[in-house]
Parts: C-alpha cells; sequence; structure tokens
C-alpha cells in the first residue's frame, strides 16, 4: 500500500511539473481603458470586425524578434467579434503556451484576412492578403495554481493595423532600382 501511494505522489508530482501554462488570448481586459488593444484595418482607422479576419497568438519560450522563426502557434486562429461598439476585439478564449506555469513567456499576435490564407504564413505570400502582427512582449504563464494572466495592459499587446501585402512586381521593381543604384554607386 505505501508502495502504491509514494508511487502515486510521484507521478503527481511530476505531471505538475510539466503542467503547461495558460494565458487569457484576449485584446480587451476592460472595455473602455487604457488596457485595450484593438486591431485596425490597413487605413488605421476601421476596426477589424467579422470572420474574414482572424487572429492567432504565436509563442516561445526564448525572446524573439520581429516575425521570428522559432515561435510557434498557439490554438487555432480566432475571428473578430462583430458586437455593437466591440469591433476590433477578437473573440476571447485561453490559449495553452508550451512553457510551465509560472514562467515567463514571449508572445506576438498575428491577424490577417482569411479570404488571402487560413494562416498568417499563407496570408503573407499571396498578394491580395492583409496582415499585421504585434510586438513581441512577455507574461508569465498561468495555470494550476496561478491565474490566467491577460495579455494586454502596460509593456503588453497594444494596438496595431494591417499592412496590404507588396505585389511581387512592386517587390521585383525595388530590388532591381536598389540594384541600379549599387551599380551607379560603384562606377
Amino acid at each position: 500500500m505505501k508502495k502504491a501511494i509514494i508511487a502515486i505522489a510521484v507521478w503527481a508530482a511530476s505531471v505538475s511539473a510539466f503542467a503547461q501554462g495558460v494565458v487569457n488570448f484576449n485584446n480587451i481586459a476592460s472595455f473602455g481603458t487604457a488596457t485595450e488593444a484593438v486591431v485596425f484595418d490597413v487605413n488605421g482607422t476601421t476596426k477589424l470586425a467579422g470572420p474574414a479576419f482572424l487572429a492567432q497568438l504565436y509563442w516561445s519560450a526564448t525572446s524573439f524578434t520581429g516575425l521570428g522563426g522559432s515561435a510557434v502557434a498557439s490554438a487555432p486562429a480566432t475571428f473578430f467579434t462583430v458586437a455593437d461598439g466591440a469591433d476590433g476585439f477578437w473573440n476571447p478564449a485561453q490559449a495553452t503556451v508550451g512553457v510551465a506555469s509560472g514562467t515567463p513567456v514571449f508572445l506576438q499576435v498575428r491577424s490577417w484576412n482569411a479570404a488571402a490564407g487560413a494562416t498568417y504564413e499563407a496570408a503573407a505570400l499571396n498578394a491580395a492578403g492583409k496582415v499585421g502582427a504585434s510586438g513581441v512582449f512577455s507574461v508569465t504563464a498561468g495555470g494550476g495554481t496561478l491565474p490566467p494572466p491577460d495579455i494586454t495592459g502596460p509593456g503588453k499587446l497594444s494596438s496595431f493595423k494591417l499592412n496590404a501585402v507588396p505585389e511581387p512586381s512592386t517587390i521585383a521593381l525595388g530590388i532591381l532600382g536598389a540594384g541600379a543604384l549599387l551599380l551607379r554607386r560603384r562606377k
């Protein structure tokens, strides 16, 4: 009997040690306050609304910059609400991040128009796409005895806007122009 109790205690301790951290994946902690982090369309004034736009949380156990390759997508992407006065906010959920509860995790929110692709990466490659990403920020993951933290607030998620994905020909012209400048400078 003692061996069974010890085995159960060891198992419970090992399971709790590997518990996954959780964050509240929302961009509104208190409506109408500074903790809002509204997401805007390309023009910077129209708030995103409805299933035409998606948001997804990316995380990493180590710091990364911009759209770094070390970031991993969390739970499936969610769409933006269409409630009166709540445009610019996605449907809140809890997201599991692959670090232990009580451990800092680095996060980034990425948004895109769903018609351009099912994922952020696909939309970023589509010339008809609109994509945007927040800055990278850090929170301490909750779970277990720690409540899941909100990702909004000072030093965390802030408002951002989408950008139109440039046409491939625009990129090619830019590269040709830069090459011409470099060649001209050499002569």
